[in-house]
């Protein structure tokens, strides 16, 4: 169920290869692991239907604060300002380009004499 998030990490990885890969698996798990938490909470529903499907017994009745679009965003950002609090940095290959071998900004030139 989870091998769609760890091929998003991996790819994640070949993009930014400086970046931690347990980092990167708990960026992309980071969703899945707040809806327990909101469970607990009685903040998102879900029952236990036995036979509901083949794999397991859940129906997701109201979960929009884990996986809908723009919380996702805002889980996003909510990791990524935890990540940048205890690791002081935004993204690991921020001053990288997409392979991690060019510079995202110009060199500077020294100014004319």
């Amino acid at each position: 169920m989870f091998i769609g998030h760890h091929g998003v990490a991996f790819a994640a990885k070949a993009a930014a290869p400086r970046a931690q890969l347990g980092v990167l698996f708990l960026a992309t798990m980071w969703l899945d692991l707040v809806w327990p938490v909101l469970l607990l909470l009685n903040i998102e529903v879900v029952r236990f239907v036995p036979g509901i499907t083949r794999v397991n017994p859940f129906d997701f009745v109201f979960y929009p604060y884990s996986h809908s679009l723009v919380f996702a965003l805002i889980w996003g950002a909510v990791f990524g300002g935890v990540y940048a609090l205890f690791m002081r940095a935004w993204w690991p290959a921020a001053d990288r380009g997409p392979r991690g071998r060019e510079p995202l900004a110009p060199r500077r030139c020294r100014p004319p004499a």
